[in-house]
């Protein structure tokens, strides 16, 4: 096994005191790679969710009275446990990476993988350094020592761009690039157990439950301009803890969820407000559309007429930590397109722990 992958056997909590020591500065995306149920590569999966289209199909998971739980499989993967996790990984960052290859020698990307939080049912990651050597060895690459996974689930997304951003702030190459990944799937036993004791599972009793799904997503970073090319940028991040919890008798008034959005716009040198559109990580919880909509309200600086609010989990289903990477993946492809959900944008991401994060992504026509 790789030395520094070693390390990342000890997982760290989520920080509560998300500021970062070093400035954020814009990232450009000009990679990606997607494997969800919908579809196994970024053209096909973004197809299918420009078109609305869903692979919801019953599983063999049973909710009471023997009743099939609906969830959001991959099509025809008959791989199964760290397996499964091995190969959506694999598929994804050897998508991303496909357009730079043959890799450089003296290519050494910063890999951030984004897991699932911390004691969170079902989501051990004691497979990643295993996983991740692998896919060095299938695709020629050499990751570079810094690279880290980060246990925050799908609010952690800030968190794993700020350590590209002050990666590549750091480099001495303006080649140098930096990935993020992610993987996850509600779609074990464990999970769905927890989640079906915990009334959160949509069945035909419970309107106000998720479909759980699995899926992976990554994405390729720089801090490159370049002239020729249009693109896709995130612009700025924010993110915040959240005491008023899912599980906590406290009321929520959103209020690390607007400090998130009013830190992201800050950051881009803009107004929450001037955004075209809103897509967020809900996947059908009423609690969070209730935190998210109190949110909004709060942090535009005026009214706005429309404020669209983009769901990925209409096709995707629930797929933790991979749902942010995953919005920017499509992103990065819709923003291009005239019937795509705006130029400007605000996501904003939500875990049952607390943790909120917030970005703004922009399009920008090559100069």
């Amino acid at each position: 096994m790789n030395g520094f992958w070693k390390t990342l056997t000890q997982m760290r909590q989520p920080e509560t005191t998300p500021e970062a020591s070093v400035a954020f500065k814009p990232l450009r995306i000009v990679g990606r790679g997607i494997c969800c149920a919908v579809g196994h590569t970024a053209p096909a999966a973004t197809a299918a969710i420009n078109a609305r289209m869903n692979h919801f199909r019953e599983t063999d998971f049973l909710a009471e009275g023997q009743e099939p739980i609906v969830g959001a499989a991959l099509h025809e993967v008959d791989i199964w446990g760290a397996a499964r996790w091995r190969d959506m990984l694999q598929r994804v960052l050897g998508e991303c990476l496909a357009p730079r290859q043959p890799l450089p020698p003296e290519a050494a990307p910063l890999i951030v993988v984004l897991a699932p939080e911390a004691g969170r049912p079902g989501a051990g990651a004691h497979w990643l350094p295993e996983a991740l050597d692998d896919a060095q060895v299938a695709l020629g690459l050499r990751c570079h020592a810094d690279s880290t996974v980060l246990p925050l689930g799908k609010a952690g997304l800030a968190a794993a761009l700020r350590r590209v951003s002050q990666h590549l702030q750091q480099a001495r190459s303006d080649s140098a690039f930096g990935i993020v990944v992610a993987v996850d799937s509600f779609l074990s036993a464990p999970v769905i157990n927890h989640y079906l004791a915990a009334e959160r599972i949509k069945t035909a009793d419970n309107s106000d439950g998720f479909i759980p799904g699995e899926g992976a997503a990554a994405i390729v970073l720089t801090r490159h301009t370049d002239p020729h090319a249009r693109g896709v940028w995130i612009e700025g991040v924010g993110e915040a803890v959240e005491q008023a919890h899912w599980g906590s008798d406290r009321p929520n008034r959103a209020q690390a969820l607007v400090q998130a959005m009013r830190q992201a716009a800050a950051q881009a040198g803009c107004k929450v407000a001037d955004q075209a559109f809103q897509i967020s990580g809900m996947t059908g919880e009423s609690a969070y559309f209730k935190e998210a909509t109190l949110a909004i309200g709060r942090a535009l600086e005026h009214r706005v007429e429309q404020f669209p609010h983009e769901l990925l989990a209409r096709s995707v289903g629930e797929i933790g930590a991979a749902n942010g990477v995953l919005t920017l993946a499509w992103l990065a492809d819709a923003m291009t397109r005239r019937a795509g959900p705006g130029e400007r944008g605000l996501l904003h991401l939500a875990n049952d722990d607390g943790l909120r994060s917030a970005l703004i992504v922009r399009y920008r026509e090559a100069s």
